[in-house]
């Protein structure tokens, strides 16, 4: 049996036989030594991850901040349809031009009459109201100057008032009242009674006697003969005096002043 060398103070240990695992530990130096490295502590290590992490968080909000903003979604493009047509009478009109402006007409009122014209007289007037506007109070009759217009009288009456003019001109009596001046006053009350028989007893013949009195103690009876118009107003269609036959549109038609 060979012995090896005695081991001593200093000398170097054998190596290990092959195929034997390495020796750990050591400051390295020895045969077969290898040095580890010295593990860190937990700590750092979850320092160095909170130290990532921040890096990364950074990271990121530096992205969005600096990111384009988004373009909106583009619109749908309406396209013209393809009957439409363009009116060749259409215009263009300029809108900076500025736009005339019509004030519309003020609205004049137009006040009512409440009084009927004098060709119109109102239907309720009675036949002794009709021969006072027919004979005014004041002295004169209606129509004294020649018009008729607006006297209570029909045409036959106007045309036998002018008939009277013809047969007792150049100056002849008024022919409503047929007297040659003014009167001082009228007294008129109706009396159906003094209705010619042929006019008795028809409820649309009425007959008005009219009293006038003169200067000088003068007087005249006068009655006038009323019918009932379609409207319903009393109209005059003759006068007489003395009797039934002198009538204004005889052709032998008298004065009635007494």
């Amino acid at each position: 049996m060979v012995m090896g060398p005695p081991l001593g103070d200093g000398a170097p240990p054998p190596p290990p036989p092959p195929g034997s695992p390495p020796l750990v530990g050591g400051d390295g130096s020895g045969p077969g030594e290898v040095l580890v490295p010295e593990r860190r502590p937990w700590w750092q290590w979850a320092g160095l991850g909170l130290l990532l992490l921040t890096i990364a968080v950074v990271a990121l909000a530096v992205v969005l901040v600096t990111r384009p903003p988004r373009s909106p979604a583009p619109l749908g493009i309406a396209t013209p349809s393809a009957t439409a047509s363009v009116s060749p009478s259409s215009s263009i009109t300029d809108s900076s031009a500025p736009t005339p402006t019509t004030t519309p007409p003020t609205a004049t009122p137009t006040r009512a009459s409440t009084a009927p014209p004098a060709t119109s007289p109102p239907t309720s007037t009675t036949p002794a109201e009709r021969a006072a506007l027919q004979l005014y109070p004041a002295g004169v009759e209606c129509g004294f100057n020649g018009d008729y217009g607006g006297c209570p009288v029909t045409q036959d009456l106007t045309n036998a008032a002018g008939q009277w003019r013809n047969n007792h001109g150049p100056t002849p009596p008024a022919p409503l009242c047929r007297c040659l001046g003014s009167y001082d006053s009228t007294f008129v009350q109706q009396d159906d009674k003094l209705l010619p028989l042929g006019n008795q007893g028809d409820q649309s013949m009425a007959a008005v006697q009219v009293q006038l009195s003169f200067p000088s103690n003068r007087h005249e009876t006068l009655v006038v003969l009323f019918k009932r118009q379609s409207n319903g107003s009393w109209r005059a269609v003759d006068t007489y005096c003395g009797d039934t036959k002198n009538l204004l549109g005889a052709a032998d038609a008298t004065s009635c002043v007494q």
